[in-house]
């Protein structure tokens, strides 16, 4: 098993979508973030150790793999932050943070990447 990649508690996801362009919502900072709690979220479910193809990666032998947790992340942060950055948007101009709900969020992209 691979090492988990460094997570500054620091970091507030929140801090990073109101600092997004809405019409530009590529922030790589917030990209890694994701990725590290894609990374720990597929530990916690067991599921790194399991077939890419379980969660619809047909292409990629195992997670170890060269380039696979950078596309499952790249989808990730597409499906919770590009196609939802309106609520986002509203959200943090709404609620001091909102790192829960991106959080729950990550973990339902792989719930539903199970189905």
């Amino acid at each position: 098993m691979p090492p988990l990649t460094e997570h500054d508690p620091e970091i507030n996801l929140t801090v990073y979508v109101r600092e997004m362009n809405i019409n530009d919502p590529f922030h790589e900072r917030l990209l890694d973030e994701m990725s590290h709690i894609l990374h720990e979220n597929m530990f916690l479910h067991d599921l790194w150790e399991k077939p890419p193809k379980l969660l619809g990666y047909l292409d990629i032998g195992n997670w170890n793999d060269e380039g696979a947790l950078e596309e499952i992340s790249i989808d990730c942060y597409n499906e919770v932050i590009i196609m939802r950055i309106y609520d986002l948007k509203k959200r943090v101009d709404r609620h001091e943070n909102i790192d829960n709900l991106i959080y729950r969020w990550i973990t339902n992209f792989l719930i539903h990447r199970q189905r």
